[in-house]
Protein backbone atom coordinates (compact mmCIF):
# COMPACT_ATOMS: atom_id res chain seq x y z
CA UNK A 1 0.00 0.00 0.00
CA UNK A 2 1.02 3.54 -0.64
CA UNK A 3 2.29 5.33 2.14
CA UNK A 4 2.22 9.74 1.94
CA UNK A 5 5.71 10.51 1.84
CA UNK A 6 5.38 14.75 2.04
CA UNK A 7 2.79 17.30 3.40
CA UNK A 8 1.87 18.07 -0.44
CA UNK A 9 -1.30 18.52 -1.49
CA UNK A 10 -3.80 14.84 -2.45
CA UNK A 11 -5.31 15.50 -5.92
CA UNK A 12 -8.80 13.57 -6.56
CA UNK A 13 -9.25 13.14 -9.94
CA UNK A 14 -13.09 12.14 -10.43
CA UNK A 15 -15.89 13.42 -13.01
CA UNK A 16 -18.48 13.05 -10.02
CA UNK A 17 -19.40 16.24 -7.96
CA UNK A 18 -21.02 13.58 -5.60
CA UNK A 19 -18.03 11.43 -5.71
CA UNK A 20 -15.99 14.00 -4.90
CA UNK A 21 -17.86 16.27 -1.76
CA UNK A 22 -17.79 12.41 -0.05
CA UNK A 23 -14.16 12.01 -0.65
CA UNK A 24 -13.49 15.23 0.37
CA UNK A 25 -15.54 14.72 3.91
CA UNK A 26 -14.18 11.10 4.86
CA UNK A 27 -10.78 13.07 4.01
CA UNK A 28 -11.61 15.88 6.64
CA UNK A 29 -12.39 12.94 9.02
CA UNK A 30 -8.76 10.82 8.59
CA UNK A 31 -6.21 11.14 10.05
CA UNK A 32 -4.26 12.62 6.78
CA UNK A 33 -2.92 16.13 7.18
CA UNK A 34 -2.49 16.68 3.67
CA UNK A 35 -4.77 19.01 1.72
CA UNK A 36 -6.81 17.47 -0.58
CA UNK A 37 -8.00 19.00 -4.09
CA UNK A 38 -10.52 17.55 -6.18
CA UNK A 39 -10.62 17.99 -9.52
CA UNK A 40 -12.94 17.11 -12.37
CA UNK A 41 -11.75 16.20 -15.21
CA UNK A 42 -8.42 14.62 -16.86
CA UNK A 43 -7.83 18.01 -18.38
CA UNK A 44 -7.90 19.94 -14.81
CA UNK A 45 -5.09 16.93 -13.65
CA UNK A 46 -3.29 18.92 -16.73
CA UNK A 47 -3.21 22.23 -15.63
CA UNK A 48 -2.36 21.47 -12.49
CA UNK A 49 0.98 19.51 -13.53
CA UNK A 50 1.55 22.51 -15.74
CA UNK A 51 1.19 25.10 -12.99
CA UNK A 52 3.52 22.50 -10.92
CA UNK A 53 6.24 22.70 -14.14
CA UNK A 54 5.59 27.00 -13.82
CA UNK A 55 6.39 26.43 -10.11
CA UNK A 56 2.85 28.25 -9.50
CA UNK A 57 1.68 24.57 -7.51
CA UNK A 58 3.73 21.94 -5.86
CA UNK A 59 3.94 18.55 -6.95
CA UNK A 60 1.57 16.23 -5.38
CA UNK A 61 2.22 13.93 -2.70
CA UNK A 62 -0.34 11.58 -4.37
CA UNK A 63 -3.28 11.44 -7.00
CA UNK A 64 -6.54 9.49 -6.96
CA UNK A 65 -7.31 9.32 -10.70
CA UNK A 66 -10.80 7.74 -11.37
CA UNK A 67 -10.37 5.23 -14.25
CA UNK A 68 -13.73 5.93 -15.55
CA UNK A 69 -14.23 9.61 -17.03
CA UNK A 70 -15.95 10.62 -20.14
CA UNK A 71 -13.66 12.41 -22.93
CA UNK A 72 -10.05 11.84 -21.57
CA UNK A 73 -10.21 8.53 -19.08
CA UNK A 74 -7.99 7.96 -16.44
CA UNK A 75 -5.90 5.69 -18.61
CA UNK A 76 -5.60 7.60 -21.15
CA UNK A 77 -4.74 10.58 -18.13
CA UNK A 78 -1.94 8.04 -16.46
CA UNK A 79 -0.20 7.47 -19.94
CA UNK A 80 -0.27 11.25 -20.88
CA UNK A 81 1.43 12.00 -17.29
CA UNK A 82 3.49 8.82 -17.34
CA UNK A 83 5.30 10.41 -20.28
CA UNK A 84 6.67 13.50 -19.55
CA UNK A 85 9.45 12.54 -17.57
CA UNK A 86 9.14 15.45 -14.50
CA UNK A 87 6.49 13.58 -13.42
CA UNK A 88 7.67 9.42 -13.44
CA UNK A 89 7.83 8.71 -10.25
CA UNK A 90 4.46 10.91 -9.18
CA UNK A 91 2.19 8.27 -6.88
CA UNK A 92 -0.75 7.16 -8.40
CA UNK A 93 -3.86 4.91 -7.15
CA UNK A 94 -6.00 4.43 -9.73
CA UNK A 95 -9.92 4.88 -8.44
CA UNK A 96 -12.93 2.33 -9.81
CA UNK A 97 -16.51 1.95 -9.28
CA UNK A 98 -17.47 -1.58 -7.65
CA UNK A 99 -18.30 -2.78 -10.93
CA UNK A 100 -14.37 -2.78 -12.29
CA UNK A 101 -13.06 -5.06 -14.45
CA UNK A 102 -10.03 -7.16 -13.39
CA UNK A 103 -8.38 -6.36 -16.86
CA UNK A 104 -9.35 -2.31 -16.32
CA UNK A 105 -6.89 -2.69 -13.09
CA UNK A 106 -4.21 -4.68 -14.91
CA UNK A 107 -3.92 -2.42 -17.56
CA UNK A 108 -3.73 0.76 -14.94
CA UNK A 109 -1.01 -1.09 -13.07
CA UNK A 110 1.06 -1.85 -16.68
CA UNK A 111 0.77 1.90 -17.64
CA UNK A 112 2.18 3.43 -14.17
CA UNK A 113 -0.16 3.25 -11.36
CA UNK A 114 1.39 2.88 -8.32
CA UNK A 115 -1.83 0.99 -6.73
CA UNK A 116 -5.57 0.50 -7.16
CA UNK A 117 -8.78 1.00 -4.95
CA UNK A 118 -12.21 0.09 -5.61
CA UNK A 119 -14.21 3.40 -4.62
CA UNK A 120 -15.24 2.61 -0.23
CA UNK A 121 -19.27 2.36 -0.24
CA UNK A 122 -19.37 3.75 3.20
CA UNK A 123 -17.77 6.62 4.83
CA UNK A 124 -15.84 4.51 7.68
CA UNK A 125 -14.46 2.59 4.30
CA UNK A 126 -13.14 5.70 2.63
CA UNK A 127 -12.13 7.30 5.94
CA UNK A 128 -10.13 3.56 6.40
CA UNK A 129 -8.50 3.70 2.99
CA UNK A 130 -7.13 7.41 4.04
CA UNK A 131 -5.57 6.22 7.61
CA UNK A 132 -4.08 3.31 5.40
CA UNK A 133 -2.06 6.14 3.37
CA UNK A 134 -0.61 7.48 6.74
CA UNK A 135 -0.82 4.48 9.35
Amino acid sequence: MIKLQNENEVLMVDDSDLDLKIAQRCFAKSKVKNTFVPLMSAASLFAYLDDVKNKKARIPALILLDINMPGIDGHEALLKVRSDESFKELPFIAMFSHSSLESDRDRAMSIGANGYQVKPISSLEYIDFFNSLVS
